[in-house]
């Protein structure tokens, strides 16, 4: 089937973009919230969005008189343009997911059916979907789910789209961490796919690699048309029932050389736990395909461990430890992932873009560097360049150790000096002892006066 993405909208910077990604928010979480069926009172989403107050009662007054409002169910025969909805493949925040047919191609597609807080969307960005969707619609890959027509206008608008049966790699994921937690000895399979998530020998983690190896090479065929996704998370690469990916939604996608991007200027789309930190920090028109590397990276961190490689109980120090922190080491939750494969995972997520892969292509050639048991061409960090991530990591601490070291330096060099003064006194002192010695020996025993002598010199000229 095909997932409904999440949470997607991230921080915005101007005050009126960020009510409207705050009312977002709270639509997401509201519904949710219903699909889990779980229904709170309007006074818990006022305490979690206190600065929208107003348009949250509003939003959740209209949200509640529609909330019984179900689509028909299959053999009602409900038609939606041209398509005919067969079935309810899932439902989110961010809408539901349908089976239909459509006859004028003899083809079953998903239909992406957007919610009601679509409302709320202005017809500039409206414009900007249709514009998405039209973009994605010229990728032909069969790792990438393409997008047949999109309707942006009517009470329903609409995005068709391929359909892709298997399960969500988040959905394989969140099995077998649940599986793991519960102690069942259940086969992995979720919805008719199979993945070794969390891999535990070495076969598993070969197929889950090379898994991984195909999902960058399809994604690298993305950014070679140009078409930069800016979101991929496991939520959005589908597994197949033969155990290929699949690359889903495409709409937080923009144009590699477009000087405007998709996004409105200010906005900064995508999920937190996989965005890069220039990603969180850039303008749209400054993001480049490494931002899809890194967020691929982090993916096959969670694949791996069954953890994020950043996990913090609140957004906002989610972002901070993304913005200065590395990510989490690999091999402290994966006893299969080995020194190479740490570092081809802290190569896909390097801060420095410099350091980072330059393309998706080159992440897949190390994943299959590492599969055949190749050399890889990634290369750890060397020592000035972990003292200068350590610095960045803790910069207070940093600057009160170098100011400890400098002042230790500065004093061990004044007491060499003093030291070496000390010394020259003393060896002053002792020549011109063994001097007079030498004097009154002279007479008494000559060849020892000038031996004592020679030494005197010698010690000072």
């Amino acid at each position: 089937m095909n997932a409904v993405p999440r949470r997607t909208l991230g921080a915005v910077q101007d005050p009126k973009e960020e009510g409207d990604a705050e009312l977002f928010d709270f639509v997401d979480e509201f519904l949710d919230d219903r699909e889990r069926g779980v229904e709170h009172p309007l006074e818990h989403y006022l305490a979690r969005y206190p600065r929208q107050a107003d348009a949250v009662r509003a939003e959740y007054a209209s949200l509640t008189a529609r909330s019984e409002e179900r689509a028909p169910r299959t053999g009602d025969g409900m038609r939606l343009g041209p398509y005919r909805l067969l079935r309810e493949l899932g439902r989110g925040g961010q809408g539901a997911v349908w089976a239909a047919e459509d006859p004028r191609l003899g083809r079953t597609v998903a239909l992406k059916l957007l919610p009601p807080s679509f409302a709320i969307l202005s017809g500039e960005r409206r414009a900007r979907l249709q514009r998405e969707a039209e973009i994605v619609a010229r990728l032909d890959h069969p790792g990438i789910c393409t997008v047949y027509e999109a309707q942006m206008e009517g009470d329903t608008p609409y995005i068709a789209m391929r359909l892709v049966e298997g399960a969500a790699l988040s959905s394989l994921i969140a099995a077998e961490q649940e599986r793991r937690a519960s102690g069942s000895k259940a086969p992995r399979t979720t919805e008719g796919a199979s993945l070794p998530v969390g891999p535990r020998d070495g076969l598993e983690l070969r197929e889950l690699l090379a898994f991984f190896e195909r999902t960058a090479r399809a994604l690298h065929a993305a950014h070679e048309a140009g078409i930069i996704h800016r979101d991929i998370k496991p939520a959005n690469v589908m597994v197949t029932p033969a155990g290929e990916p699949v690359i889903l939604d495409f709409g937080q996608a923009k144009e590699e050389d477009s000087a405007a991007g998709l996004t409105a200027s200010g906005e900064v789309f995508g999920t937190p736990a996989y965005m890069s930190p220039e990603q969180l920090a850039s303008k749209a028109e400054d993001l480049d395909r490494r931002v899809d590397v890194w967020a691929l990276g982090a993916s096959l961190h969670e694949a791996l461990t069954l953890t994020r490689p950043f996990e913090a109980p609140t957004t906002p120090a989610l972002l901070a430890k993304v913005a200065t922190q590395e990510p989490a080491d690999p091999r402290e939750s994966s006893p299969v992932v080995d020194e190479d494969l740490r570092v081809v995972l802290a190569t896909a997520m390097e801060r420095s873009l410099d350091r980072r892969y330059p393309t998706a292509l080159a992440f897949a050639e190390d994943l299959r560097r590492i599969r055949l048991f190749e050399p890889i061409h990634a290369r750890p960090a060397g020592p000035v360049l972990r003292f200068r991530r350590w610095v960045r990591r803790h910069p207070a601490l940093a600057a009160s150790t170098v100011g400890t070291i400098l002042s230790l330096a500065l004093g061990l060099v004044v007491s060499l000096a003093l030291l070496s003064r000390e010394r020259a006194a003393l060896e002053i002192a002792l020549a011109r002892h063994l001097a007079s010695r030498a004097v009154e020996l002279v007479h008494e025993d000559p060849s020892a006066a000038l031996a004592i002598a020679t030494e005197a010199v010698q010690r000072a000229p």
